[in-house]
């Protein structure tokens, strides 16, 4: 019996193949294009993150790689308008261990930054004096931001930044 062209049995692994190439273009073409980044710089004065997403640059610096507890963290954050209107935006601190789960944070506070201008937050943290030591994530949160002429927020994202918290004296 002879098969027409299209009528032919297609191998196995073929079909995987073709089922896998298919899914793997779906999900490339579902997915949000990348509108974010993130930067770690080690200068001579410490740490600095760098961060931006749409017409917002922000600037982390002040942490440090360790702590003790009762230990004070002190950062400041830059956040700089690129965009065309003023925008309102408030920052979060938090120290996040393993599940998640705040251990410390500190008040959110809120700035106005005018179109081509920067605006600088500083901020402290103190930690619990009974905090287990262990890799912990100092988290700074930029909740969706505010142009002044727009009713509906934009934005929005989380830094995330990795610190030690050692025995004290360590």
């Amino acid at each position: 019996m002879d098969r027409k062209p299209f009528e032919r049995r297609m191998e196995r692994r073929d079909f995987l193949n073709l089922a896998a190439s298919g899914l793997g273009a779906f999900v490339a073409a579902c997915n949000p294009p990348f509108e974010e980044t993130t930067q770690v710089m080690d200068s001579p004065e410490g740490r600095v993150v760098h961060w931006e997403k749409d017409d917002l640059i922000v600037l982390v610096s002040g942490a440090q790689p360790r702590y003790a507890p009762g230990e004070t963290i002190k950062l400041t954050v830059v956040i700089n308008n690129q965009g065309a209107r003023p925008v309102q935006a408030r920052a979060r601190i938090r120290l996040v261990g393993r599940g998640g789960q705040a251990v410390a944070e500190a008040p959110v506070s809120a700035t106005s930054v005018a179109p081509g201008a920067a605006a600088t937050l500083e901020r402290t943290l103190p930690l619990p004096r009974d905090l287990a030591p262990g890799d912990y994530t100092l988290q700074v949160e930029l909740p969706p931001w505010m142009q002044t002429d727009s009713p509906a927020p934009t934005g929005g994202g989380k830094i995330g930044i990795a610190v030690v918290i050692t025995q004290r004296g360590e």
